[in-house]
């Protein structure tokens, strides 16, 4: 029986990881400049350090790399609050989680405050008993800590709780301690598809692949 459950925000609950591959792009076209679709591909493959440099340098920006950093972010921002949208189907998950509850936690890299202002713009942000951070535990999702930690909040184990995760390095450590995992597709990660399927206990592609989900918990 399923005593807590675990959601990766980014690429899982929703739909946001193009905004880091188009970011660079978007700041650029804000200063008047047009990013082509070879510069996109080669910011992808940056840290945001390199980018911003390469950015200053090739097209005389003026600003400090302070400051651009400050402006992307604020780019990033507007689009989590704004604009990105849920995964299909986790919305009916987390009601569902919630009418049989059962305790969920969100794990994420990410910035918890502005996770959190996401979740509260679908109405979610109430549904979880914490957001936990890769920077609060001090280390990222190729260690289990994070997943044991939020155990310890939710009182469960990993053989009962469901972790939901679209990324490789962060589905293959939650199945190798041992948690049930639930892949979740995302197009920035589909290069690893069939491995992360064949990790998981369920995997959710399309909306209807929420049902035999649902159907545990008698919801469906």
């Amino acid at each position: 029986m399923i005593k807590g459950v675990i959601f990766d925000v980014d690429g899982t609950l929703i739909d946001s990881m193009g905004i880091w591959s188009q970011v660079d792009a978007m700041y650029l076209e804000k200063h008047g400049f047009q990013a082509t679709e070879e510069l996109s591909r080669q910011f992808s493959t940056m840290t945001m350090e390199s980018s911003l440099q390469y950015m200053k340098d090739t097209f005389h920006i003026k600003d400090s790399i302070e400051i651009m950093l400050h402006d992307i972010l604020s780019l990033v921002r507007d689009f989590y609050l704004h604009k990105v949208s849920l995964k299909s189907g986790m919305k009916e998950l987390i009601l569902t989680f919630h009418k049989n509850h059962i305790p969920m936690m969100i794990c994420t890299s990410n910035e918890k405050s502005l996770i959190y202002e996401t979740m509260e713009r679908f109405g979610l942000a109430d549904y979880f008993m914490y957001i936990l951070t890769s920077d609060e535990v001090g280390s990222g999702k190729d260690n289990p800590e994070i997943y044991y930690k939020a155990c310890q909040y939710m009182n469960s184990k990993p053989e009962n709780t469901y972790v939901f995760e679209d990324a490789i390095h962060a589905a293959s450590c939650a199945y190798k301690n041992h948690f049930q995992l639930i892949g979740v597709y995302d197009d920035y990660s589909q290069m690893y598809e069939k491995k992360i399927k064949e990790m998981s206990v369920h995997f959710i592609k399309e909306e209807k692949d929420i049902y035999p989900i649902l159907e545990s918990f008698n919801k469906y």
